[in-house]
Parts: structure tokens; C-alpha cells; sequence
């Protein structure tokens, strides 16, 4: 993948996570240990990410468990400038987990979103631009694709100097194996790709994306023993029915508030 959709790509994506002190105080932690990274997600809109049901349900069990508060959930962006890479911390205002009328189809979709505030939300939008989408998924096997995530989340990379560094986002690049159902792999009902990258925890929700253009065909949820990965394929159509369920469930919740 060249440079330029590398950067895209990498400023598109986010670590979904929560941190349990101020940002500031947090600053100041050179080996940044309060920082508990439980996904990954990437830009479908100027303050909405997608990522994974099950990414969604981790924020919800760290709440409930270990009393998180919403005031310490962040989405943490990445973006490249001529320094390096620049970090931006943005309050997550609302989640959802994606819903649909078929019990079959609502659990084999393992998608989620994320709403939230940047500090700033016109410089935000300056550095951090949603990833683009194919028009439709149809990809073919043996084509190059890449995921941008951030693995291990909080416990990588300690070297075996002890010296503490945390890699993220990073690009695992790779190739599509294969496409469920194998037998109507061409046609509207793609349920699953498989892909020949490695993956790892804390890159559940990352964009898969082709290494010809940068753009996404699908949302990376897991893999088989670090060396096959599986994702939900993504194109234009999925993504505006997902994302209209979504403010759907947002609106929903504004109706109970009120």
C-alpha cells in the first residue's frame, strides 16, 4: 500500500478505550499504563466510528464491573504529521449495539458504533477523515487488502529489555483467502471474507481495506490461531443501512429521556 492511503487509513482509525485518570495526568505516564484499549474502530462520519458488537459489550462489562464512568471512555486517534504521530483523545457521547428484525442475522452481524466529541471539532475534522467505502463488495480472491488496528491493546510491547513501547495503529497487510458462502461468492448474500493476515486481540472493529486504493470492504472481528483473519464485509449499502439503525437507536434514547 503506498503512503498516502497508509496515512489515510491510519488517520481514520481509532483505539476504543477507557483511562481511568484525567487525560493530563495520563500525559505525564511515560509508559501510559492507565490506558485499557478493548478495540478498534475506524470513521464512517465526522464523529461516528464503527467497530464490533462485541467491542461495544466489552465498554459495557468494564462499566458494570469495574465501575468505569462515562467520563472516562475515549476513542484515541492517531493522526500522522511532520513530527510523527499526534495523538487526539475524544469523549465518547453514545454507543450502539446493531439491531435487526432476523435473530439469525443480528447475531452473525458483529458491528457496533460509536458516537463522540472532539476537543476541537473543527481542527478535529481537519486531521481525521472518515475512511472511504467501496461502492460493493465484490472482492476477489487472492487480492491484496490490509488491517490497521491496534493489537494487544494496553499489555504491547514489552521487549525483552523491559523497555515499554505501544505500537498503534499498526498495518498488517495480507491477502483475501476466501468468501462465505463459498458457493455464491459473487452474489448479494457475502456473509464473511476470510483473510491471510495476522491479527490479534485489540484489533477486533479494524478496517480491512485494499491495498490498490485504501478503501474499505469490510470490519475485522477475530481470527484463527494469529494467522487467518475473519471480517464482516462493508460497502456503501451495508453502511448507510447500519448507520440509519444506529441514529434510529439514538433517537430512541432521546425519546426516553425525554
Amino acid at each position: 500500500m503506498d503512503k498516502a492511503s497508509a496515512q489515510r487509513v491510519i488517520g481514520a482509525t481509532c483505539a476504543i478505550c477507557f483511562i481511568p485518570v484525567s487525560v493530563d495526568v495520563y500525559r505525564q505516564d511515560k509508559e501510559r499504563t492507565a490506558l485499557n484499549i478493548v478495540g478498534t474502530g475506524f470513521l464512517v462520519r465526522p464523529t461516528t466510528v464503527i467497530t464490533n458488537r462485541h467491542v461495544i459489550l466489552a465498554i459495557e462489562d468494564a462499566q458494570a464491573s469495574l465501575g468505569v464512568t462515562d467520563d472516562e471512555l475515549y476513542v484515541c486517534f492517531c493522526h500522522p504529521t511532520k513530527e510523527g504521530l499526534q495523538e487526539e483523545y475524544c469523549s465518547i457521547k453514545y454507543y450502539s449495539i446493531l439491531r435487526s428484525a432476523s435473530p439469525r442475522v443480528d447475531e452473525a452481524l458483529d458491528i457496533g458504533f460509536v458516537d463522540f466529541e472532539p476537543h476541537d471539532k473543527k481542527a478535529f475534522e481537519e486531521k481525521c477523515r472518515p475512511l472511504e467505502v467501496v461502492d460493493r463488495c465484490e472482492p476477489n480472491i487472492g487480492e491484496p487488502v490490509a488491517v490497521c488496528g491496534y493489537p494487544y491493546g494496553a499489555t504491547a510491547l514489552r521487549t525483552l529489555s523491559r523497555r515499554f513501547y505501544r505500537f498503534g495503529p499498526i498495518v498488517q497487510q495480507g491477502y483475501v483467502s476466501a468468501i462465505a458462502p463459498f458457493h455464491n461468492a459473487r452474489s448479494e448474500a457475502i456473509e464473511q471474507l476470510l483473510l491471510d493476515t495476522r491479527t490479534a486481540e485489540g484489533m477486533s472493529g479494524a478496517p480491512v481495506v485494499r491495498q490498490s486504493d485504501g478503501l474499505a470492504i469490510g470490519v475485522h472481528w477475530g481470527g484463527i490461531e494469529a494467522t487467518l483473519a475473519l471480517a464482516v464485509p462493508l460497502d456503501k449499502r451495508r453502511l448507510d443501512e447500519w448507520v440509519a439503525s444506529h441514529e434510529q437507536e439514538h433517537a430512541k434514547l432521546g425519546e426516553g429521556d425525554g
